[in-house]
């Protein structure tokens, strides 16, 4: 396992993992989909909490989901809201109204013995009904133009808020699996949901005005049939109801699965990974495993169907029960003469629109509890950025440091057992460059993330002089902070950009973006590129070049030059490069960094020897400190270490020489090539 992977196999018990002290998400915190309860537990990690099964949850929340979701498509689109919900009313009232003019239809053209007088009278109530339904038609055609780009509106504003979401978000949720998996639940639904909450509200509405004025119509012939058309409705509300918690439960379930799925499929398709699949034939592999996962949903997915099914026939057979109650009675009241023949007509009518309408109703009810249990997950992490948001510390960054100081610190990653590190003690003064050395898994790559301000200890302080980093606003702080990581990474922009994003608010600084690539000694590759520093690197897109590891390496080095910050912290920032290159960059890296605070990570022992503190990290702890010629008298972990390695380029020496070499405390052992 290497350092920068340290951490990825976590299988401890989940409930061990720490817990940020202070809410998640504070009182009031307005996610815009209504979840201002705050529904994530101010006890419990975010992590713990969102693989809850959906009856656990409060559904006492979804009205406010549904709410807050309007709310937000108003924001992004509210004429084409406003169109939509008077296009569905509007429809509803029609059926209303139809009901209403067939009964006078039937009424004037039975009742009356002269069919041209019936024909003249009836005549306005037709027209005015056909201009209804025409207007209507006309109004309809027009929110259907504009369907799609209310769709659009709307998804590009959910999507623009959930990125700035998951970038609120703490860096140490994405440690989780759980977190993941709610992640890619709301990136899949989050786009078309708000839509959906509005789409099925607007029915809904249209749905009981029509019903409404059908009831009524309903009323005045005979009140009996009022109670008897609200039962015939239930069954199927009930039965889609059901449904969709049990299609939600299938999702929620299915996430880890899903996740397993893309990633084999982003295997089989990714170019980063095409030539290992073939080069030790892994595509059968990959294909079969692709496919086992696709039978265990499969097999899943029968069961709830199933369910699903028996739940609607199950319905169906109650309707159906409940019709013929309804046939019965109206024999039964027809026979009594409780109604002429025009108004049976017109109440047949009108139950043939109700059915259709709380048919309609029903499912737009189901549509619309689907939509809010869907975006009960992405309310949950928009209280829980907003809650980041809401308790970050404000205190100013200092200008700069004298010294930096690790005390006691401890920390671990969500579901681990163990902590990664383990009461850590450290001091870095400023225009040091002090060492991180130790073997895979020490945490070296934790304690950078600790001191580039991208975790919070789970105990002790980091102060810079006397103020504790966590009193202080990170984004500030991170500002005087320069990481390069082992796993940098390639922005599939121009050059210039890539360099330029180690400050973003100079990007457009072209002579400071090339006198950084110069220092990185990057401006030579940059240099051969088609465009030089507008050429577009990587292939992702049309006319991009790609470039090596080494080199984009050297283009990640360049941008922590750029950025410029009192503290730079390198995390095996020489990994990919060429032998001559890494000499060199060592070589000069205090002039390089001339007036700034270096953190070196390396594992390479010969090229941090020079530094002016060296510290030795052992499963999470600092075990010695020192200066080189100091932790090789010493004679304890490092420099058993240090030998070890330096033992691999001593082996064709004589026995006299080799030792000679490796106690050899001058500067002709760390400067010469033999260990690069």
């Amino acid at each position: 396992m290497t350092e920068g992977a340290e951490n990825e196999d976590r299988s401890g018990d989940p409930a061990s993992g720490p817990t940020k002290p202070g809410p998640i998400g504070g009182d009031g915190a307005d996610t815009g989909l209504g979840a201002e309860e705050a529904p994530i537990p101010i006890e419990a990690s975010p992590w713990e909490v969102w693989d809850q099964p959906l009856g656990r949850r409060p559904l006492r929340r979804l009205p406010s989901i549904a709410w807050g979701a309007v709310r937000f498509v108003w924001a992004a689109d509210r004429r084409s809201l406003l169109l939509t919900a008077i296009n569905d009313v509007a429809n509803g009232l029609l059926s209303g109204v139809q009901v209403l003019v067939v009964a006078v239809l039937l009424s004037r053209l039975l009742g009356d013995d002269d069919p041209a007088a019936a024909a003249r009278a009836t005549a306005p109530w037709i027209a005015a009904y056909a201009g209804l339904r025409a207007a209507a038609g006309v109004f309809g055609a027009v929110v259907r133009g504009r369907a799609d780009l209310f769709q659009e509106r709307v998804g590009h504003a959910s999507s623009l808020r959930l990125m700035t979401a998951a970038s609120d978000v703490d860096l140490l949720a994405f440690e989780a699996p759980r977190f993941y998996d709610r992640l890619q639940r709301v990136q899949s639904q989050s786009q078309f949901r708000p839509t959906q909450v509005v789409h099925s509200l607007s029915q809904l509405a249209s749905g009981v005005a029509g019903s409404v004025g059908v009831l009524i119509a309903l009323a005045v012939i005979q009140p009996l049939l009022v109670p008897i058309a609200l039962l015939w409705f239930l069954p199927l509300l009930a039965a889609t109801h059901r449904n969709v918690l049990t299609n939600y439960d299938f999702v929620r379930g299915q996430s880890p699965l899903e996740r397993r799925r893309s990633y084999i499929a982003g295997l089989l398709t990714d170019r980063f990974t095409a030539k290992e699949v073939r080069a030790f034939g892994l595509r059968q592999f990959l294909l079969d495993r692709y496919q086992t996962l696709w039978h265990e949903r499969e097999q899943e997915l029968h069961v709830v169907t199933r369910r699903k099914t028996r739940t609607i026939v199950e319905a169906e057979v109650s309707t159906a029960l409940l019709a013929a109650i309804v046939s019965g009675t109206l024999i039964w009241l027809f026979a009594r003469g409780s109604f002429t023949v025009a108004e049976m007509g017109a109440v047949l009518n009108g139950l043939w629109q109700i059915q259709m309408r709380f048919g309609a109703m029903a499912w737009s009810s189901a549509g619309l509890l689907e939509a809010v249990v869907f975006l009960d997950d992405q309310a949950e992490l928009l209280v829980m950025a907003a809650g980041e948001a809401q308790h970050r510390p404000t205190g100013p960054a200092p200008a700069g440091f004298e010294r930096i100081t690790v005390d006691g610190v401890s920390f671990r990653y969500p579901e681990q057992a163990t902590d990664a590190l383990t009461d850590v003690e450290l001091s870095i003064g400023r225009g040091e460059v002090v060492a991180l050395v130790g073997e895979n898994g020490s945490g070296k790559t934790t304690l950078a993330k600790l001191l580039g301000l991208l975790h919070t200890p789970t105990s002790g302080r980091i102060c810079w002089d006397a103020t504790d980093a966590a009193t202080i606003d990170p984004d500030q702080l991170r500002r005087q902070v320069t990481v390069v990581f082992q796993d940098f990474a390639r922005y599939n922009l121009t050059a210039a950009e890539n360099i330029g994003l180690g400050d973003v608010d100079r990007l457009d600084d072209r002579d400071e973006i090339e006198h950084a690539a110069t220092r990185a000694g990057a401006d030579r590759l940059v240099g051969r590129l088609p465009h030089r520093y507008d050429t577009v690197l990587g292939r992702m897109f049309d006319a991009g070049a790609e470039l090596s590891v080494g080199q984009w390496q050297r283009i990640a080095v360049s941008r922590a030059f750029f950025r410029d910050a009192p503290l730079l912290i390198l995390d095996e920032p020489t990994a990919s490069l060429d032998a001559r290159a890494e000499h060199d960059l060592f070589e000069r890296i205090r002039t390089l960094f001339a007036g700034r605070t270096v953190l070196l990570i390396s594992h390479r022992f010969s090229t941090v020897r020079s530094a002016d503190r060296i510290y030795v990290l052992h499963q999470g702890r600092v075990v010695e400190h020192g200066a080189h010629a100091e932790l090789m008298a010493a004679k304890g972990r490092y420099a058993e270490l240090f030998t070890l390695q330096a033992q691999a380029y001593t082996d064709d020496l004589p026995h006299g020489q080799q030792a000679e070499r490796l106690t050899k405390s001058g500067d002709d052992v760390g400067r010469s090539n033999e260990f690069y």
